[in-house]
């Protein structure tokens, strides 16, 4: 009797001590997958950083890039209304210089 009380008290700390492994290895799993997420949202921040310092970037040189376009567009219309009046100038020096042979 004795020695099956031993053996089954044998058994239950041969137990104890396989789930006390087994407890030991999922803790180890989740830290190591604590860690993953860890390392993995670090990383997805530093893409999101990196992303909103792109839009910044391009916002910035679209505005840019409109502001040149407008000055540009400005410019031209600056130099067409210029090129109208001379041309209007000439035609009214023309249209003298014919009034005035035709006297």
């Amino acid at each position: 009797r004795d020695s099956a009380l031993a053996a089954a008290k044998k058994a239950a700390e041969e137990q104890e001590r396989r789930m006390a492994g087994m407890l030991s290895e999922k803790e180890k799993q989740a830290g190591a997958a604590a860690a993953d997420k860890d390392r993995m949202l670090a990383g997805m921040e530093k893409e999101r950083d990196r992303l909103l310092q792109d839009v910044a970037r391009l916002t910035k040189e679209k505005d840019e890039a409109a502001k040149a376009a407008a000055a540009a567009a400005k410019a031209a219309a600056t130099k067409a209304e210029e090129a109208a009046a001379a041309a209007a100038a000439k035609r009214a020096e023309l249209q003298e210089r014919v009034t005035a042979a035709e006297r």
